[in-house]
């Protein structure tokens, strides 16, 4: 069964990207660069995406800590940051398996570190949630018009009722979730509020790549705060598509293609799939950055480690 959800994951991956890739590329913009205003909002992109990789870094950190698990300063963010390189690899699987075996070389039972990731995924979702919740309550307008027109006007006299739905949708998975790792962490020591701190960096997180992609949308079609700000609702709808489709590795072509979606309305296809590349490109060179930081910091860790305290 997991065979073949992964292959229909792959196959609607390609199909879902090939769409994409039909309704956008018809019409690519030309893009200025030349201007150095254009290569700013992609720098300013990119720090914002390796900003995102920080606090999802110290999210971890503090998700160990509900399980009372205290690292050295900066060990259990290396984990994080060496590991999501292998979110690329297909399966979407491979960075939490790459994390649990970085945990367990540092000490971490795979039985709390396979808690704390059921733990993380449950967060991350529910930050989303959280953020596309104050979108849809503060701004509906903005946040519907990621559907068809015809749909967005229908439902707008409904923003506040699809706001309780989701709310409470949030609040049942978390309900289910605390009583999950509950049942299966008897032999854990738990300290439930220590999960606020995490839950709050990840929607910080959330916040900074919306954001990050809105700078990219900047760069190629500068279009006001409108399209800046719907980056936000569009980019945590599509993460969390991408990140639940079994055999997308790292959410690409979902990704991309709900982002074509979402923003073409305002964009239009050519530009929205434009910034839906660009974007993806900046969140492989960050995936690398981080990556080679993480790496060169756990080895300076561990020669220090092995070393020992300097002989007094």
């Amino acid at each position: 069964m997991p065979r073949l959800l992964r292959l229909i994951g792959v196959l609607v991956v390609i199909g879902f990207g090939g769409y994409a890739l039909w309704k956008g590329g018809r019409d690519l913009p030309i893009l200025p660069v030349g201007q150095p205003l254009f290569w700013g909002w992609l720098g300013l992109g990119l720090a914002l995406y390796l900003v995102s990789q920080a606090l999802a870094a110290r999210a971890w950190s503090g998700t160990l800590s509900v399980f009372k698990v205290l690292l050295p300063p900066g060990r259990a963010e290396t984990q994080l940051l060496v590991s999501q390189i292998g979110k690329y690899i297909p399966g979407n699987v491979a960075h939490l398996l790459g994390r649990l075996a970085l945990a367990r070389m540092d000490g971490v039972s795979s039985a709390v570190a396979g808690l704390a990731m059921l733990l993380e995924v449950g967060l991350v979702l529910t930050a989303g949630g959280l953020l596309f919740l104050a979108f849809l309550l503060f701004a509906p307008g903005l946040t519907l018009s990621l559907l068809p027109p015809g749909l967005a006007g229908s439902l707008a006299s409904l923003s506040l009722p699809l706001a309780a739905a989701l709310a409470a949708g949030i609040g049942m998975g978390l309900w289910y979730l605390v009583r999950l790792i509950r049942r299966k962490s008897a032999l854990a020591q738990l300290d439930p509020a220590r999960a606020a701190k995490p839950l709050a960096l990840h929607v910080v997180n959330f916040l900074a790549l919306g954001l990050s992609l809105g700078c990219v949308t900047q760069a190629i079609a500068p279009t006001g705060n409108g399209t800046f700000l719907l980056s936000i609702p569009v980019f945590v709808v599509a993460w969390t598509v991408g990140f639940l489709m079994p055999g997308a590795p790292g959410g690409i072509g979902v990704r991309e293609g709900l982002v074509v979606l979402g923003l073409g309305t305002s964009l239009g296809a050519g530009p929205a799939l434009t910034a839906a590349l660009l974007h993806r490109a900046i969140c492989i060179l960050g995936d690398l950055s981080i990556f080679a930081l993480g790496y060169r910091r756990r080895q300076k860790q561990t020669a220090q480690i092995s070393n020992g305290p300097p002989q007094g």
